[in-house]
């Protein structure tokens, strides 16, 4: 017999639930930096941010018994820079891979926000 478990109170341990977006067993955190900050304060924002978050994330898991596949976990930062900034995302000391485009309900993305992914898919 399987089991079914709702975390409806998942999104609410992050500072921005409303930037949590949650769908069967995929989660999606999205960080929007300040545009009054500068691109180095931006980057050690995101990474600040989302560092924080994913402590949170594990705190949870950790005491709920519902273990997260870091191998399965990544990151895009969508930019519009020539170059993507480099930031260190890690989960339980474990670094979280980069990607230049996610898979998110069916629908790629690329780092860019361009539908080429998309179209190519």
């Amino acid at each position: 017999m399987a089991s079914i478990i709702a975390r409806f109170d998942l999104p609410l341990i992050f500072d921005r639930p409303e930037n949590v977006h949650l769908f069967v067993d995929d989660l999606a955190i999205a960080h929007i930096p300040s545009i009054h900050l500068n691109h180095r304060k931006q980057v050690e924002d995101i990474e600040r941010v989302m560092n924080n978050d994913m402590e949170k994330l594990y705190t949870y898991t950790t005491n709920w018994l519902q273990p997260v596949n870091v191998s399965k976990t990544e990151y895009v930062i969508y930019h519009r820079a020539v170059q993507s900034p480099n930031i260190n995302i890690t989960y339980n000391e474990t670094a979280i891979a980069k990607n230049t485009s996610n898979k998110y309900l069916g629908f790629r993305i690329d780092a860019k926000l361009s539908f080429y992914q998309l179209l190519d898919d």
